[in-house]
């Protein structure tokens, strides 16, 4: 008992003594149980933590497939803007083309009024020096089509017996109006006016001529003018139109390449582009179209254009006013022959 410590604790309820590795057991004892609590609850702590990372790596994956998903839906999204902000492009382009087409047609029909209206007043007076009958109080516009266009017929055979065309007004007649071949071709695959289409497999009128060549043969302006449009128009592939005088227009499909540009003066000859097979076409060959005012003219008729007798090529062609652009060639020579003599 000598090397023990002995301690004494008094209260009401009574004396205890306890010795010192009595004390020193409870301690020891308590820090155990405090670590066993500790060691527990660090382990329950860990697996909450080992779930928590379990359901965040969870979650990051499903936030990447996510991510993944809607970066691939943003470039199919942006896909599809860029191809309806082009289809809307040539949506509009075509809008401005067809309304520029309709002024045109409105134009035109407008002026073939006007026309039809002044000459109604005329009328029985040339008639009468070409020897037409007289026609009576009952005529009105609705018959003026059918009477004009016979009293331009029998005006151009009055005209080619009263003279002939000269040397200068042969030229720019030649120069002026599309006659003559566009481009060295092969055969004839379509004609103008209705067949039964290629691909659409219906009849269908064809407004132009197809003349089969190979891909990069050069195509020729047939008479002077100025470059309406080129470029692309549905169908047609690479498009070109060319303004002439007197109210003509001619225009060539499914081009390979355009030589010219818009708003660019070309003269008979020139070179202006390259057969192709672009747009709705089954083999290569040029489209050609001939076209005066509002109408679509065959252009056959152009091709073979009899240059020993220019007034019956023209009278088959009788929806030209040639009549008038007699006239008007004759006072372009009677200017020159003046300038000429002045010039003496």
């Amino acid at each position: 008992m000598k090397n023990k410590f002995i301690i004494t604790i008094t209260d009401v309820h009574g004396t205890k003594q306890y010795t010192l590795h009595q004390i020193v057991k409870k301690v020891i004892l308590g820090i155990i149980v405090l670590i066993v609590i500790a060691v527990g609850l660090a382990m329950m702590l860990s697996h909450f933590l080992i779930q928590d990372v379990e359901n965040l790596r969870s979650q990051t994956q499903i936030l990447e497939q996510t991510a993944k998903r809607l970066k691939r839906e943003n470039k199919q999204l942006a896909a599809k803007k860029r191809r309806l902000e082009r289809f809307g492009n040539f949506l509009l382009l075509q809008q401005r083309d067809l309304e520029s087409r309709n002024q045109e047609l409105r134009q035109a029909i407008q002026e073939q009024k006007e026309k039809l209206l002044s000459l109604n007043d005329k009328l029985k007076e040339v008639e009468k020096i070409l020897g037409i009958e007289e026609v009576g109080a009952e005529s009105n516009v609705s018959t003026l089509p059918k009477r004009v266009e016979k009293l331009e017929q029998k005006s151009l055979i009055y005209f080619s017996k009263v003279q002939k065309l000269s040397k200068y007004e042969k030229k720019l007649l030649y120069r002026t109006i599309p006659i003559g071949l566009p481009v060295r071709y092969r055969r004839i695959s379509a004609r103008f006016g209705y067949r039964q289409h290629p691909i659409y497999h219906r009849k269908m009128f064809h407004f132009g001529l197809d003349l089969s060549a190979p891909i990069g043969r050069t195509v020729y302006a047939p008479a002077d003018g100025v470059v309406y449009f080129a470029g692309v128009r549905n169908g047609y592939g690479n498009f070109l139109m060319i303004e002439h005088p007197f109210g003509f227009m001619t225009a060539y499909g499914h081009l390979s390449k355009i030589l010219v540009r818009p708003g660019q003066y070309v003269k008979r000859g020139e070179p202006i582009a390259k057969v192709g097979n672009t747009g709705r076409s089954t083999g290569p060959h040029l489209h050609y179209e001939v076209r005066y005012l509002s109408y679509w003219l065959d252009p056959l008729k152009f091709l073979y254009w009899d240059r020993k007798n220019d007034f019956a090529s023209m009278k088959r062609i009788p929806k030209v006013d040639w009549n008038g652009l007699l006239k008007v060639l004759r006072k372009r020579y009677l200017s020159v022959q003046v300038i000429k003599k002045g010039a003496k």
